[in-house]
């Protein structure tokens, strides 16, 4: 609440409380409410205040402030219209006296409050602002504070629209304008805002500002070498220059600026809305005080011959002149080479050439209309005995259509319409710069195919090209024809046609190398093989595993045959090298034993339990019940027999092993014997079977963790045909004792 309106409500406080106190006594004339309250803007007429009063008294307004009330009858009106703006105060304090014949009243005080209302706008005190910012400020600086008046006093609301959010106002209630992101100068030199207000209660009001803010360009960047590429780097900006090239005369002094490339020295400052500017000077590369530098245009002249050999290079330092310390550096590179008597120069002073306007790009030029000999530009360089300069470059000046390769044949880079192209061809050496020119006609003929072309015969038509040496597996060319254009091909020149295929020379409508075969032929064919190859190999792998996994079958088939056919004797008969011997036993009275070389000799049974294969035998005899007396490990454990290995085994082994039948127990080292603990009765028609010692037995399932898958295979093997042999001895009736090879 502002100082008026404490004052106001003071002053109609006292008056309410004099009213009261002087109406408190008999009265003429009173009214229900001494305070009424009044709207601003009213109508003429309308009543402030209904005034009652007894008969036969008159009233009369003795205080009418503003002229503003008059009486109807009883009732206090408004004689005109009130605006609480242009009121010094809105409490109005109006005196009536009432009076009767004889009689008169105390004053009837009325206090009328006129009440604003919202019925004036907000205004800003201009409708257009211009502020400035400088750039990089931190975010939260404030900028400005942008107030709008409203003539009712009501409280106004504020919004800023900005475009790309660089600002923002403090509160809606308080329109201080704050930086709200970085800013550059260079992407953003000005921001035109617009801020908006409006008023309340309702009707609401509203008004706008446009503000616009230009952001100021600061010191903070050194000077940049042109030309070069600008970087964005986080919120900096660079810029990079890959420096300047040059070339010089050994033993000549240049009387003018050098010329460089891509252009002369020249810097500007990186803040450009400052343009501060530029000074030069050369920091190093300088020594013998060869160069100088202009300080302010920063042009390089000799101040003498040099006589070195190059290349030369300078670092040049660019500085803002009032800030030396905003500096930037660049090189300058400078050839030395021995100044050349005469420049490369055409052949001919002007070509004419012909192609057609259906040629595809990358097509040639051709000499004539009725040829299909390319057009070829040469030049020659008198510095060179035979006038062969290998430095010169060919190229076409100021024209896009065209091109010319290193061998000097001009290919066509775009479409073209039919017509005549003037063209200016320019042919330099790239060691010194020198050059000359020579002018091209080039006539673009309708309908004319350039497809196909003749390929020379004769030295004196040799193009010494790639591209024709590739045309060799199109049109007939002698061998000798195609070396020399091979040899005498300095760069080749690939041609893109606008199918995407490179060729040398458009070939449409020729037979291609591999005859009426395509390379989606070709393509196809390739497939099939290799759909061919990977069934192949499918196959062999199967072969593979089935004979992986069927190799040990094969191998105890192979044992059981080596077996029976040491039972038989076979064409051989025992091994050799093996002596089936107990010496132990050759003084005994047994008889009915047999050693091992008379077993061998006698032939197998033929009876129908014999008939069956071989591995059929050995299952049978291995599901034979087991004799009393024997246990399960003794009868899963039988000694090895090394005769069923086969000759790849047995070569393997570091030491000959041979079997021995022996009463006594032998412990020489390589051999292993079959020994037996008490005599046998020769009477009694008993089983001999092997108990192996216990020691062995130890041996043995130590050996038995180490054995392989193989040979867990053939130990299986020789058990099988130890019980075979058992069961043979059973059968002839005589007490028989196996011996094996362990």
């Amino acid at each position: 609440m502002d100082l008026k309106h404490l004052n106001l409500t003071l002053r109609t406080a006292f008056c309410l409380l004099v009213v009261f106190s002087i109406n408190a006594s008999g009265q003429l004339c009173t009214t229900e409410t001494n305070s009424p309250v009044f709207k601003e803007n009213n109508t003429i007429g309308q009543v402030v205040a209904e005034i009652t009063v007894q008969d036969g008294v008159t009233m009369n307004i003795i205080t009418n402030p503003e002229e503003a009330f008059g009486l109807n009858g009883t009732n206090l009106v408004a004689v005109k219209v009130l605006d609480y703006e242009t009121l010094d105060n809105n409490i109005l304090l109006v005196e009536i006296q009432c009076t009767r014949p004889g009689e008169t009243s105390p004053l009837l005080r009325i206090i009328v409050t006129v009440e604003d209302i919202n019925d004036n706008p907000p205004v800003f005190a201009q409708s257009h602002y211009q502020l400035e910012v400088p750039e990089l400020s931190p975010i939260g600086t404030s900028v400005e504070k942008i107030e709008a008046t409203d003539l009712d006093k009501f409280p106004l609301n504020y919004t800023l629209h900005s475009p790309m959010g660089e600002f923002r106002l403090q509160s809606y209630l308080n329109p201080l304008i704050l930086v709200n992101k970085n800013l550059d100068y260079d992407t953003t030199p000005e921001v035109t805002l617009m801020l908006y207000v409006e008023d309340s209660p309702p009707p609401v009001h509203t008004a706008s500002a446009t503000i616009t803010v230009t952001i100021t360009d600061i010191n903070n960047r050194p000077p940049w070498f042109q030309p070069c590429t600008e970087t964005l780097i986080g919120i900096s900006k660079i810029c990079l220059n890959t420096g300047y090239q040059g070339t010089v005369n050994l033993t000549e002094q240049a009387t003018e600026a050098l010329t460089l490339e891509p252009g002369p020295v020249h810097a500007i400052d990186g803040d450009k809305g400052r343009n501060d500017p530029i000074n030069y000077r050369l920091l190093s590369g300088n020594e013998d005080g060869i160069f100088s530098i202009d300080p302010n245009s920063g042009d390089i002249t000799m101040l003498k011959a040099v006589d070195v050999a190059g290349p030369i290079v300078l670092t040049v330092m660019a500085y803002e002149q009032l800030t030396p310390d905003m500096f930037a550096t660049t090189t300058v590179t400078l050839q030395v080479v021995i100044k050349s008597l005469h420049p490369p120069k055409f052949v001919k002073s002007s070509y004419e050439g012909f192609i057609s306007e259906d040629a595809d790009v990358g097509s040639m030029v051709l000499e004539s209309k009725n040829s299909n000999k390319p057009l070829q530009v040469l030049a020659t360089d008198d510095d060179f005995a035979d006038g062969k300069n290998p430095s010169i470059a060919y190229e076409v000046v100021g024209s896009n259509d065209f091109r010319i390769t290193t061998e000097g044949f001009i290919l066509i880079v775009r479409s073209l319409a039919p017509g005549t192209a003037d063209l200016q061809m320019r042919v330099a050496d790239t060691t010194n710069g020198e050059f000359s020119t020579a002018s091209l006609s080039v006539e673009v003929t309708p309908g004319v195919p350039t497809t196909t072309m003749d390929m020379p015969t004769t030295a004196k038509d040799t193009i010494t090209s790639p591209e024709i040496t590739e045309m060799a597996t199109v049109t007939p060319v002698t061998t000798e024809t195609v070396t020399e254009l091979t040899k005498t091909s300095f760069d080749p020149v690939t041609m893109t046609s606008s199918s995407g295929n490179t060729n040398s020379l458009q070939t449409d409508g020729l037979p291609g190398p591999g005859g009426d075969f395509g390379s989606e032929d070709m393509a196809a064919l390739g497939a099939t093989l290799a759909v061919v190859l990977l069934i192949c190999l499918v196959i062999i792998g199967v072969l593979v595993y089935r004979v992986k996994r069927n190799s040990s079958d094969w191998k105890k088939l192979s044992e059981a045959s080596i077996f029976r056919s040491t039972l038989n004797g076979g064409s051989a008969g025992p091994k050799d090298g093996v002596q089936y011997i107990n010496d132990g036993f050759q003084g005994d009275e047994d008889k009915g034993s047999l050693n091992s070389k008379e077993a061998a000799e006698l032939p197998l049974p033929q009876g129908p339990g014999l008939k069956r294969s071989v591995p059929e035998e050995l299952e049978k005899q291995s599901s034979a019940p087991v004799p009393l007396g024997l246990s399960s490990s003794d009868t899963s454990s039988p000694p090895e027999d090394s005769s069923s290995l086969s000759p790849s085994d047995t070569t393997d082994s570091e030491k000959e092993v041979k079997p021995i039948l022996t009463k006594e127990r032998r412990m020489e080292d390589g051999y292993k014997a079959v020994w037996f603990k008490q005599d046998i009765d020769p009477s009694v028609k008993e089983e001999v079977v092997i108990i192996p010692d216990s020691g062995e037995m130890d041996v043995g399932q130590e050996d038995d963790d180490d054995d392989d898958d193989e040979e867990e295979e053939e130990e299986e093997g020789v058990t099988g045909m130890n019980r075979f042999a058992r069961r043979s001895g059973s059968d002839s009736e005589d007490e028989e004792t196996m011996t094996s090879d362990l």
